[in-house]
């Protein structure tokens, strides 16, 4: 990450944290049967598939530990902000909301590459 990026990274021991200066709200009455949405709003147990990451900074970062387009990840927990916790094979990560924000996914990813 460069020096002009608001994102901070925290590692607790095994979780990491990545967060952002919050300005997203949640749609609570979200309707995410669409293809593509925000992962800030997946529901809690959700599976879906990482599509793309418009707007972010650090997206060196996230493809460095494995989180590119295919790859199917788990909301484990979402708050009322957007904030996401997301596991996919052995890891765990946190997202702030406006970083949750910026990484499309979607329930289906048979039509995306294979991680």
């Amino acid at each position: 990450m460069n020096n002009n990026d608001r994102s901070q990274i925290r590692t607790w021991e095994g979780f990491t944290f990545i967060c952002d200066t919050p300005t997203t709200a949640l749609n609570e009455n979200f309707d995410d049967s669409d293809a593509v949405f925000p992962l800030s709003q997946a529901r809690q147990g959700d599976v879906v598939y990482i599509v793309s990451f418009p707007r972010l900074s650090n997206i060196n970062y996230l493809s460095s530990i494995g989180l590119i387009p295919g790859r199917e990840i788990q909301v484990k927990s979402r708050m009322k902000s957007g904030s996401v916790i997301i596991a996919w094979q052995d890891k765990c990560l946190g997202l702030g909301a406006n970083i949750a924000a910026c990484v499309m996914v979607k329930k289906d990813g048979a039509d995306l590459p294979p991680c």
